[in-house]
């Protein structure tokens, strides 16, 4: 259990020039580490973000 009796959630983000480099480290982020994307935005410059959210460090139930 994290703060205050929850679990711990981990907010990672993943910064690539071009939508087609993002989007195979984004599947393997949702398929190896078990996070669920956030969304996505255009930063500027030709940047991407992709956001995810997860357990932190340990298994969540």
């Amino acid at each position: 259990m994290g703060p205050a009796g929850r679990d711990a959630q981990a907010l990672g983000m993943l910064e690539m020039l071009v939508l087609t480099g993002a989007i195979e480290p984004a599947a393997a982020k949702v398929k190896f580490a078990g996070v669920t994307l956030a969304g996505q935005g255009y930063v500027g410059a030709g940047y991407l973000v992709v956001t995810c959210r997860g357990c932190c460090a340990t298994p969540c139930g």
